[in-house]
């Protein structure tokens, strides 16, 4: 989220809350490798069924409004779907941000922004991010790479207007919004859009 790594390491460091665990489990070493490794096996942990969408598809037709319903056909028609597919809505395939995203978004190219280049070093990695999994967006803000867009219905005009060369009309980002939260599932029992309200 536009953090570099050394500056990732010297908070996590410095953290009352993160650094007793890391001396625990990892004998003190902070580094790029045991926050990565921290962070995958905390994901491990977010199983999140029961979103509003999961119980339209086991057949409860009023688990979703008409404009959620709309707003998840909409998804579809514009293109959507071309990018994030699958149970996950997203994870599946990497795809390059629009150089446009960058002219409008201003400002110098970071390192981040190279995306996965600074893996590979491949000239056609340039740009190139895994496309992020949908299911919880909701409560995932900032969005992007570099944290840029605020909220959701920001996420979703600039994604459409960048990667499908559309300008959405105000009601129709609406509607795909309100569908992109019905992708809020539970967490041990307790609604994830209230858990994040606290």
């Amino acid at each position: 989220m536009g953090d570099a790594w050394p500056e990732v390491v010297e908070k996590v460091a410095a953290s009352e809350k993160y650094r007793p665990a890391f001396d625990e489990l990892f004998g003190g070493d902070v580094s790029v490798e045991t926050i990565t490794e921290a962070i995958a096996e905390f994901e491990r942990t977010l199983v999140t069924p029961n979103a509003p969408f999961d119980k339209y598809l086991k057949g409860d037709k009023t688990a979703l409004t008409e404009e959620e319903k709309r707003g998840a056909l909409l998804f579809a028609e514009v293109g959507c779907t071309s990018c994030h597919s699958g149970a996950y809505f997203g994870g599946e395939n990497y795809q390059k941000i629009a150089e446009s995203y960058f002219a409008d978004r201003g400002g110098e190219i970071q390192e981040a922004d190279l995306g996965r280049y600074n893996v590979t070093g491949n000239d056609a990695h340039m740009h190139m991010f895994k496309t992020p999994i949908l299911r919880n967006v909701e409560v995932t803000w900032p969005y992007f790479h570099d944290g840029s867009a605020p909220d959701l219905k920001t996420a979703v005009e600039t994604m459409a207007e960048h990667q499908l060369g559309l300008e959405l009309p105000e009601a129709d980002a609406t509607a795909i919004t309100a569908f992109l939260q019905t992708l809020t599932g539970e967490y041990q029992g307790q609604p994830l859009d209230e858990m994040s309200a606290n």
